[in-house]
């Protein structure tokens, strides 16, 4: 399973064809897409709830499994209709709305089942975090994307969708995996790290999409001549510490009893590189984004 991640990861570039007749698909051409979007958000949100209202563990745990396949569902909505404007506002709208329902659930839930303060007071903030700070990240890699690829927006859209389509694969392997290997509530350990290596998948896709789609870093460059600004070298540092620390929650996972405190440490770590990555991320997208629109500015003749 390792090979394949390796391999998922790995996107390779393409040249892609433009068409400079092609045009923006209309709304229909996705709904089925939305609704089964929302169809899945709600679904997730709803078990989430019923874990938190009959203290479920083995609900919690199979939602917590879910996770990944679910996020990778909304950025599948997200990066698989760039050739459709009018879909933007509606995935970040239902990206939103989904970590903030979340919140509230889980704010319930880990009260309600004693957990600490500082920890309820962590996650929140990572969740509201990934509603507002991640969503504009989402929207403005699209709208990135979209400005970079006329002409090209569909196939750039397939070329994302069959890599982050291998993402849900081993997504779903591992959660077939987590549920025949117990859900209970002594499995909560064990099942962390796997949602959690689910979720770094995912992210390892969205952080590559960032820097290698948008942000244009030249990796080669990086490797091979060590010609990097501070601030892309730190980007890829950090995605690389949230490669690494999947990988390590991928070996927690593998053991038949493995220790809440050393899953929820080495999740913690996750969850930190990926704030300290976004931080990142964001800055060298935005110069990238300033970079494309002074030039198209710079090219306009004058009126």
């Amino acid at each position: 399973m390792l090979d394949d991640a390796v391999h998922v990861l790995n996107g390779a570039h393409e040249r892609k064809k433009v068409d400079p007749q092609e045009v923006d698909a209309p709304a229909e051409h996705y709904v089925r897409l939305f609704w089964f979007t929302l169809a899945f958000g709600i679904g997730d949100a709803a078990l989430f709830a019923v874990a938190t209202a009959y203290l479920s563990y083995a609900a919690l745990n199979v939602d917590l499994l879910l996770m990944g396949p679910c996020l990778s569902v909304f950025m599948l909505y997200t990066f698989g209709t760039l050739d459709s404007e009018v879909h933007g506002p509606r995935a970040i709208g239902l990206w939103a709305a989904l970590w903030l329902v979340q919140t509230v659930i889980m704010v319930v839930s880990y009260a309600v089942r004693g957990e600490a303060w500082a920890q309820i007071a962590f996650w929140a903030f990572f969740f509201l975090l990934s509603a507002t700070a991640f969503g504009w990240l989402m929207h403005m890699l699209r709208e990135e994307l979209r400005a970079r690829h006329r002409g090209a927006r569909l196939a750039v859209a397939r070329a994302l969708t069959e890599r982050l389509v291998k993402v849900v694969g081993l997504q779903i392997g591992l959660l077939v995996v987590g549920v025949v290997q117990g859900v209970a509530k002594r499995d909560y350990p064990r099942v962390y790290a796997t949602a959690c290596f689910s979720l770094s998948l995912l992210m390892a896709w969205f952080f590559a999409v960032a820097i290698d789609e948008v942000a244009e870093v030249d990796v080669h460059a990086a490797a091979a001549r060590m010609r990097l600004r501070p601030i892309e070298a730190a980007a890829l540092f950090f995605s690389g510490c949230v490669v690494l620390s999947g990988l390590g929650l991928y070996v927690i996972s593998e053991q038949s009893s493995p220790r809440r405190g050393i899953a929820q440490a080495a999740g913690n770590a996750l969850f930190l590189s990926i704030i300290l990555a976004y931080c990142c991320i964001i800055r060298i997208v935005w110069v990238a984004r300033r970079k494309r629109r002074s030039k198209v500015s710079d090219d306009d003749p004058p009126a």
